[in-house]
């Protein structure tokens, strides 16, 4: 069979279903809604593991030399095949439009988020055997619900 590191040299990886809808409406009182959603395909979970010789040999080498020189990486989880959860987010705005005269005062109310999803775009993939192993421990996740008002004035 030849050297498996090999098989992950030329990647190619299936469609990837990123989605997103904008869409917006008036209401009655002129009040402007508007809304996006965003489908997002989880994040590639990898496995990379740093193997040492002492590791390596642990269960008992019979080759009477090292099985490699300091360490060797191995992939365990072939590239492409796992993914994490898939993101589905949704944010609004509301607005309102106030004018007197030659002035114009807007008002937006936005949430993002209105899922409150704590989707992981960001995460560690290096698995290690160590009782502190931080595979798969989130380093970047969406942030929470978030409500905002603000405003615009115009003359």
């Amino acid at each position: 069979m030849g050297n498996p590191e090999k098989l992950f040299c030329a990647q190619t990886f299936p469609y990837r279903p990123d989605v997103k809808v904008v869409g917006y409406t008036t209401l009655p009182l002129d009040v402007q809604v508007s809304g996006t959603y965003q489908f997002t395909q989880g994040v590639n979970i990898l496995a990379p593991w740093t193997a040492t010789n002492a590791a390596l040999t642990a269960a008992g080498s019979t080759l009477g030399r090292p099985l490699v020189s300091t360490s060797k990486t191995f992939n365990l989880i072939e590239p492409g095949a796992v993914y994490g959860d898939n993101l589905n987010q949704l944010d609004l705005r509301a607005s309102k439009r106030f004018k007197m005269n030659r002035v114009t005062f807007k008002v937006d109310a936005d949430v993002y988020n209105v899922f409150n999803s704590n989707w992981i775009y960001r995460q560690n993939t290096t698995f290690s055997l160590a009782s502190t192993s931080a595979w798969l421990k989130p380093i970047d996740v969406l942030q929470g619900r978030l409500f905002k008002i603000g405003g615009q004035f115009s003359f």
